[in-house]
């Protein structure tokens, strides 16, 4: 397992590296979206934090690991797929 979730981390963490990047350049966010983004992450990790211990008590540390892995995937997925700014797809082509 924590070789798993090393691993997540240095992926996770490199993707934030370029993340601020990449919302500002390829989707056109404003510095206030891009503070508003990180205040949803915050708000999302304190909710989920006041209910994470209950979620995995009733399903097991196993399946609600896996199932937090997959949650933050598809966040990062809907960011991937998300519709670029009219500008910056000016720009590219």
């Amino acid at each position: 397992m924590a070789v798993i979730v090393g691993g997540w981390q240095m992926c996770h963490q490199a993707a934030m590296v370029v993340q601020i990047l990449f919302a500002t350049r390829t989707l056109g966010l404003s510095e206030g979206g891009v503070g508003l983004s990180y205040v949803a992450l915050g708000v999302g990790t304190i909710v989920t934090s006041t209910v994470g211990n209950r979620i995995s008590k009733r399903f097991g540390p196993g399946p609600t690991l896996v199932a937090g892995f997959v949650v933050c995937g598809i966040g990062w997925l809907l960011g991937a797929v998300a519709r670029l700014h009219r500008s910056a797809s000016r720009c590219s082509a």
